[in-house]
């Protein structure tokens, strides 16, 4: 019976960075801010376990989700590059609510496994054990969200974390100093009808991860 879902990150070439204790100070604060807004959610807090890498879990598959991407998208307002892994697990003892390590439990090195993988391109990956078909299928979606994004220019991008983040496309051409319709333009371009059914999809299927679990 999985009891959490582990939530894991990896930064991109990190020992590669021209400023590497900024990279870290962002690093920091992202994972701290993730911990602060979402402590609901969040059994055992996100922490990080080398310079560059970080494990927590979170209480539900849908919430781990939610956290991934909104971290991906905070590291991307700083074009700053980090791979990421939900996985399913089944803690056996008591989970360390200070910081996320030494506990033990099933799919905790399966999860750990998909983030080692430098083979694979995708930022967005997905580790569900005893259910193949579903892991495989959204890692496929986790696969095409990278492509996308990797696909927008420099504006488009702009455009689509200041949408993001506002939920309003006049706002957040306020931002990017255009018109509303330029801010359309931009969000059109970056397909943003297709992205978000995407991300739609990932969301539906963690619940009903979720949902098969509790029963």
């Amino acid at each position: 019976m999985f009891t959490h879902a582990a939530l894991m990150g990896d930064l991109v070439a990190s020992e590669q960075a021209s400023d590497k204790v900024r990279l870290h100070e962002l690093f920091n604060a992202t994972v701290h801010l993730a911990n602060q807004r979402h402590r609901h959610v969040v059994s055992s807090p996100l922490t990080i376990t080398l310079g560059d890498e970080f494990q927590g879990l979170c209480t539900t598959f849908s919430a781990a989700v939610a956290i991934m991407r909104e971290m991906r998208w905070r590291l991307l307002q700083e074009t700053v590059q980090c791979r990421f892994v939900v996985g399913l697990v089944a803690i056996h003892g008591p989970v360390n609510a200070k910081a996320a390590w030494n506990m033990v439990g099933e799919g905790l090195s399966g999860t750990r496994q998909k983030i080692e993988d430098k083979r694979d391109p995708s930022v967005y990956r997905f580790h569900i054990p005893g259910d193949p078909v579903t892991e495989l299928l959204l890692n496929a979606l986790g696969g095409e969200l990278t492509e996308a994004e990797a696909a927008w220019t420099n504006r488009q991008r702009e455009m689509m974390l200041a949408y993001f983040e506002t939920k309003d496309v006049a706002a957040a051409a306020r931002r990017l100093g255009v018109i509303p319709s330029g801010g359309y333009k931009l969000r059109s371009a970056a397909r943003h009808l297709q992205y978000e059914s995407k991300w739609s999809v990932v969301a539906e299927a963690a619940e009903l991860i979720d949902e098969r679990i509790a029963a």
